[in-house]
């Protein structure tokens, strides 16, 4: 039996919307399996569109073969999610979707509910994104746990505070207010990365946009941390006494990519108590648990240095792992054990 990837990144840029989807290809690269490269190109019905996706769906039926167990990002184009259902009763192929979101759940266009029954497996976010796919399908899931989040070269971190060290929480993202209307309303000192910010809706002078980083290479922008005791939001929706809305209510399940990056930086995180991800977070001991960002505020001006000293030290933990791209490794290793 022979293990395959479908990647639709070849053609993408290195940035962090296609940062996730970039790690499994060379966390799938490291383990040895073949690669096949389908355009991810949004060209619609176009003609120049039709022909590259053909291209593309006539590459997987010449290098797909007999047997094969073949991983692809889910969601994909669905003209080769349906090309490759039709090819698993010509091929006898076997087809495990890497989730990285769940469409249906956003309230978007989508083929959730008709797709993913059609996947001979899994890998779910979470325990609890799991139960909801186990109304879907009878297949096998396995759970990332949490996403891996590969750095080209990190810096060994000198971590250096005391009493005297200042607090500070930072919130990567997008910083659209009508995305992000609650990094707006936060009433502490908060420090912001990323595209989108408008300053002329923050009520706080205490925000500081910081700026962009390349998320390969964020070591140098996030040096300036060590000798503080900093803490990595992750909050979503339109209010800042709770996660609401949509966006906010799809943290119940889905694993944010902007937690692992803070761990992967050995950062602890500062979480909704609801979120899908708290559970990771307490047994891990990597971060605190919160119910408002006012809450927030508190706990981050109240922590002792030995007991962000217990975070910090649970954050380089995990964040070994995610560096090296263990959690997709083990999920993906359910699935050879059990062929």
């Amino acid at each position: 039996m022979r293990t395959v990837l479908i990647s639709d990144v070849e053609n993408k840029k290195a940035h962090a919307g296609y940062k996730a989807r970039f790690d499994v290809m060379k966390i799938a690269m490291k383990k040895g399996m073949p690669i096949l490269y389908v355009t991810s190109d949004h060209r619609g019905k176009t003609i120049k569109g039709i022909v590259e996706r053909l291209k593309c769906c006539i590459g997987l039926f010449r290098h797909l073969k007999k047997n094969d167990l073949v991983f692809i990002n889910y969601p994909n184009n669905n003209i080769y999610v349906k090309f490759l259902f039709l090819l698993k009763s010509v091929r006898n192929i076997r087809l495990i979707a890497i989730i990285h979101d769940l469409d249906s759940l956003r309230s978007l266009k989508n083929k959730d509910e008709a797709f993913l029954p059609e996947f001979d497996g899994l890998i779910s976010h979470n325990d609890k994104m799991s139960v909801h796919l186990a109304a879907l399908t009878n297949k096998p899931i396995h759970n990332l746990g949490i996403f891996d989040y590969l750095i080209e070269s990190q810096q060994e971190n000198v971590f250096s505070i005391n009493e005297y060290s200042s607090r500070q929480l930072i919130y990567v993202g997008n910083l659209n207010y009508l995305k992000s209307s609650f990094i707006y309303d936060y009433r502490g000192k908060l420090e912001v990365w990323g595209n989108g910010f408008d300053k002329t809706h923050a009520q706080n002078k205490d925000i500081n946009h910081k700026g962009v980083f390349d998320p390969n290479f964020p070591c140098d922008a996030f040096n300036g941390y060590k000798d503080k005791l900093v803490f990595g939001l992750v909050w979503d929706g339109n209010s800042a006494k709770s996660c609401e809305g949509v966006y906010g209510q799809y943290l119940k399940i889905n694993n944010p990519h902007k937690t692992s990056f803070y761990l992967s930086q050995d950062l602890p995180v500062v979480i909704w108590k609801e979120a899908a991800l708290a559970s990771f977070v307490l047994e891990h001991d990597c971060g605190i648990l919160i119910e408002s960002l006012d809450d927030a505020k508190v706990k981050i001006e109240n922590i002792s240095t030995e007991e962000y000293s217990i975070l910090k030290y649970n954050a380089q933990k995990v964040g070994e792992k995610i560096r090296n791209g263990d959690f997709l490794n083990s999920a993906m290793d359910n699935f050879f054990r059990n062929e």
